[in-house]
């Protein structure tokens, strides 16, 4: 979560947010949604200064973009090797997704599929219900 802070100064300078977007796009395998790339477009091209909702979703999809080898000292590759283990409870969907992650020795993901990945292994009781996976 970014601070007000952050996101005011992001949001009233706007070569920041031009080299933000156009950094963003040019990510290689970011799988942005149509509406994403066409924000991040808009946002490249723009030269006055954000509304606090667009800084806001700039700053969450450079959030989204980050790779994370670990959440809350869970690491990636652990999960995914537990979750593989434990595979044949899961949707044949998730089952295929974790078969998938395991194929490609994944040891970080990007925040909306690691979100996925620690669904699954709290579906299989995997990560106590304390961790908070937003």
């Amino acid at each position: 979560m970014s601070s007000y802070l952050e996101l005011h100064k992001l949001a009233q300078n706007p070569a920041a947010v031009t080299t933000l977007a156009t950094f963003l796009l040019a990510l290689p395998d970011a799988g942005w949604s149509e509406w994403e790339a066409n924000f991040l477009d808009d946002m490249a091209q723009r030269q006055e200064a954000l509304t606090t909702r667009q800084g806001e979703k700039l700053i969450e999809l450079r959030d989204d973009a980050k790779n994370y080898s670990k959440f809350d000292g869970l690491s990636v590759a652990s999960l995914v090797r537990d979750c593989w283990i434990a595979r044949l409870d899961l949707l044949e969907d998730d089952e295929a997704f974790i078969d998938g992650l395991k194929r490609q020795s994944v040891t970080t993901l990007k925040k909306r599929p690691l979100m996925r990945l620690l669904r699954l292994a709290r579906e299989l009781d995997l990560v106590h219900r304390y961790v908070d996976i937003g």
